[in-house]
């Protein structure tokens, strides 16, 4: 039985991505790391993952097809979104 829970981690500025994981592989999770939506949709494809932690602004696909995609396939499974979206960008 798995006992270790599994996260993605989608977010393309690598600072921030190692910095998340990092901090996550700490407090025992196992985790896979994604830097653009090309490589999520490739790991989401061929993986299972008890969590998909989701930046909305990724250089390449929209975070928020990616996670119109994980519903499709996935009504349950929990995604965080993260983003630098704030009102002083307004």
């Amino acid at each position: 039985m798995k006992s270790e829970k599994t996260i993605l981690v989608v977010e393309d500025s690598e600072r921030l991505n190692e910095f998340i994981s990092t901090q996550l592989k700490k407090n025992g999770y196992s985790i896979t790391q994604a830097f653009n939506g090309k490589q999520a949709f490739k790991f989401l494809k061929n993986g299972f993952f008890d969590l998909v932690i989701l930046d909305i602004k990724l250089g390449d696909i929209d975070g928020l097809q990616i996670l119109k995609t994980i519903r499709v396939q996935d009504k349950t499974l929990p995604v965080m979104i993260i983003s630098s979206i704030s009102d002083d960008e307004t």
